[in-house]
């Protein structure tokens, strides 16, 4: 995981490369029903490589988005799953 920005500890905002993935998430403190599989990440954007281009519309850059809910998922299997895992282990 390359961290681009974090601000986990106060906002819960973490902007990285994971799996060579531009990810923009939200990671809670403890697991929510919202979350990602029930877990901390309830809010998380994964782009189709690893950088995000101001230039181009940000949701066809995507391949992933989840807002408390599934809002679509075209990623590559398992690739969520791996991503996910990593958010996982900040504290």
């Amino acid at each position: 995981m390359k961290i681009l920005e974090n601000d986990v500890t106060s906002s819960g905002w973490i902007t990285a490369i994971i799996e060579d993935r531009w990810i923009h998430a939200k990671v809670y403190n403890e697991p929510s029903k919202f979350g990602v599989n029930g877990g901390r990440v309830s809010k998380i954007c994964i782009g189709k490589n690893d950088c995000s281009d101001p230039n181009k519309p940000s949701f066809d850059q995507m391949c992933y988005q989840h807002d408390r809910e599934l809002d679509f998922d075209e990623a590559p299997e398992g690739l969520v799953d791996k991503i996910i895992a990593e958010l996982e282990k900040l504290p």
